[in-house]
């Protein structure tokens, strides 16, 4: 279909000013914007290795693809640098103990010029609220003009983090005017600090491992871990070969870590004060110890530090070795209902004075104790040791193990078991040297 159109022909100084058209003044809201880039360090490609036989058709071709890669070739002639490079995997979020960088920019987009420009940036946790910037005043900015600014702020928290940008400025009509900007930072947690092992040795220290794993997408060094010790612990680090040289670690000058690896370091742990144990319902006795904290600095593939330090941290080690209870002698073969004497060693492995006392428990036992329970053994000082003699009757054949005893700390209220031992319980080879069991008539 085709329209017929009427054209006026007046004149251009017949038509009204600026008819068919609105004329809108510029809000004050819309003078200035508001831009926020965060800074960080690209990262390099990461490749991975096919090996193969040298026999193995397929292998061949992937070797020569290989070869072609500007990643694995030991010369780089004629490649540039930014090939290698990728941009960060992670938009919005980053890692406990890295430092957040950006670079936040007001424009003037506007014909206009704004006056007492105020620029303010904060990081906000549910809990807590941190000035990156402090309020700064320019005088005016004008059209096609910028502030820049560089923050930065240490991320100490595994809350999740909101910047908050505001500028408040006076238009050139007077008004005042406010504009706010948040961007959403959502935290990971960068390492893993685990503990293992606890072994506590016959001098009164503890053997303690700590296993650091790798929760990053990309690889670490480890440039310090160190354990802070509480109040009244010595903590000494002992990953290395020579205790006189630091320098000769277990793990040598490979300080690398990937993604998902896990790193041990071993400490010696020395209270000076060993709390009251308290027995659990597996029998033990177990005494709560805080060491410290552990503070852990790495560094990423192009350098940028990130520091975590975790919280006071309390380890359950088992007292029961605090007194060693083992038979030291004991006949390898005994004959039925036949009284044979064992001798008991004793040694106090603790830094504190026991006063201890032996008690009987003949329970579904082969072979049982005789004598009175209860008695007192005496005083034990720290590393004295002392032999106790005891006699026991078997009462059942076969292989055997002497348990039963149990020896009471009267200063800390603790028990503690005596290692088990074996003897083999066999028949006599005549009746004739049975003792007759004295018994009472009903």
């Amino acid at each position: 279909r085709h329209y017929k159109m009427d054209v006026d022909r007046r004149p251009s100084s017949q038509y009204p000013p600026n008819a068919g058209a609105t004329v809108q003044p510029v809000k004050p809201s819309e003078i200035l914007g508001i831009k926020v880039m965060r800074l960080t360090k690209p990262t390099f490609q990461e490749h991975v290795n096919v090996y193969s036989e040298d026999m193995d058709i397929a292998g061949k071709a992937l070797q020569d693809k290989q070869r072609g890669d500007f990643r694995v070739v030991e010369e780089l002639s004629g490649v540039q640098p930014g090939m290698a490079l990728q941009l960060p995997r992670l938009i919005g979020k980053m890692y406990l103990g890295e430092s957040f960088n950006a670079l936040v920019i007001v424009l003037n987009e506007s014909s206009n010029t704004a006056k007492d420009v105020q620029l303010k940036v904060e990081l906000l946790t549910p809990t807590d609220k941190f000035t990156v910037l402090s309020p700064q005043v320019t005088s005016h900015l004008d059209s096609g003009g910028a502030i820049e600014k560089v923050v930065s702020h240490e991320i100490r928290s595994m809350e999740d983090h909101t910047l908050s940008v505001a500028v408040s400025y006076i238009h050139q009509t007077g008004e005042e005017a406010l504009i706010r900007k948040t961007f959403r930072l959502s935290i990971l947690k960068p390492i893993d600090v685990k503990t293992k092992n606890r072994v506590v040795q016959e001098e009164g220290d503890i053997l303690f491992e700590f296993q650091i794993e790798n929760l990053m997408n990309m690889p670490i060094v480890i440039d310090h871990f160190v354990v802070l010790p509480a109040e009244g612990c010595t903590v000494v680090l002992q990953d290395y070969l020579d205790e006189a040289n630091t320098d000769t670690s277990v793990f040598g000058v490979n300080k690398w870590v990937k993604p998902r690896d896990t790193r041990q370091q071993l400490f010696r742990i020395t209270p000076a004060v060993w709390p009251d144990p308290v027995s659990a319902k597996d029998g033990r006795n177990y005494t709560s110890i805080v060491i410290g904290r552990v503070d852990i600095t790495w560094l990423s593939a192009y350098g940028e530090r990130g520091r975590i330090q975790t919280s006071n941290m309390t380890i359950k080690v088992d007292r029961t070795g605090d007194l060693l209870a083992q038979v030291s002698s004991s006949p390898g073969t005994v004959e039925i209902e036949k009284p044979f004497k064992i001798t008991c060693l004793l040694k106090n492995l603790s830094k504190k004075m026991m006063k201890l006392r032996f008690l009987f428990e003949n329970k579904e036992a082969g072979i049982l104790w005789s004598g009175v329970s209860g008695k007192d053994v005496g005083e034990l000082r720290p590393k004295q040791r002392r032999e106790i003699e005891f006699t026991l009757v078997p009462i059942k054949p076969g292989l055997q193990g002497i348990t039963g005893l149990r020896f009471y700390d009267i200063e800390s209220k603790t028990f503690f078991q005596l290692k088990e031992s074996k003897v083999y319980v066999v028949m006599p080879t005549s009746t004739e040297n049975i003792e007759p069991i004295a018994t009472e008539p009903l």
